[in-house]
């Protein structure tokens, strides 16, 4: 039940803390210009919040979480955030995304009409079920990234960071997400129709930001195989960098197919390199 309340969130709906900072600026883009005493133009990122909507972190009517009880919702819960480890593309380098309490998380599931009998005894699980889901999409993001970009390195080579601890130097970013569950990938449908695989339980397109300031489309199939499934607590409520508490969900994590580059590195680059890694 909470791996389907999860789910049903669609989105890792997560925010930026601090009010989300100021943007970002990037390299100067471009050749000098005729005045060596001009001063290069930065190109500033833009800031998206959880609804992939661009938004102003310069205006001072910044979105305000709604963490404040639902009208139908009988037991207190959690307004506490913790803070991921996936950095957020387009502000300052020490900002990293923020998960949603269990309050904010359970309100999401009713503005989208997806409680239908969630109990709110299970908010705490689902939220770390959430969390735990996505901070293992973002570690395999990474792994693409390092194949995919080498010089740009991933956020935790360059930091030496190796545990999965918070990265919020150089490195690919987190610039926005979407959740798509109703759109099944063009490899999902293949799976499906011609192999026989089962469906996804949910969809994500997630935006990565390179230092360069190239942005990367990656498509993310969520799966859900029962056989797999724990009953420890472990497995119940498990820790945020814990890759092995949830065995049930397997996240299939890969860039779209936006262009020549990413069919080569689909194709021929990341076979390979898994191939010489084993």
């Amino acid at each position: 039940a909470t791996a389907t309340a999860a789910a049903a969130a669609a989105e890792p709906s997560s925010e930026s803390s601090g009010g989300g900072g100021c943007p970002v600026r990037a390299g100067p883009g471009g050749g000098d210009g005729g005045d060596r005493n001009q001063k290069k133009e930065k190109k500033k990122v833009q800031q998206y919040n959880v609804y992939s909507e661009p938004i102003d972190p310069s205006n001072m009517m910044p979105a305000v979480a709604n963490q404040l009880p639902g009208p139908s919702q009988s037991a207190e819960l959690s307004t506490t955030r913790v803070k991921s480890t996936i950095p957020k593309g387009g502000a300052d380098a020490d900002v990293t995304w923020t998960y949603p309490s269990p309050q904010m998380f359970y309100n999401s599931l009713a503005r989208k009409g997806k409680l239908h009998d969630t109990d709110e005894g299970v908010m705490d699980s689902v939220v770390a079920l959430h969390n735990n889901m996505n901070e293992k999409t973002w570690a395999k993001v990474l792994e693409w990234e390092a194949v995919s970009d080498p010089a740009g390195g991933s956020a935790e080579e360059t930091n030496g960071n190796g545990n999965g601890g918070p990265n919020p130097g150089p490195g690919p970013k987190l610039l926005k997400f979407m959740g798509r569950p109703s759109d099944l990938s063009p490899k999902a449908r293949f799976k499906n129709w011609v192999l026989g695989h089962p469906l996804p339980f949910d969809r994500h397109d997630w935006t990565v930001l390179r230092p360069d300031g190239t942005e990367v489309r990656y498509v993310i199939d969520y799966y859900h195989d029962e056989t797999r499934a724990r009953e420890d607590a472990e497995s119940a409520v498990p820790k945020l960098q814990d890759r092995d508490a949830i065995q049930s969900i397997l996240v299939d994590v890969r860039p779209a197919l936006d262009g020549p580059k990413q069919l080569v590195d689909r194709v021929l680059t990341m076979p390979y390199r898994r191939r010489r890694a084993g």
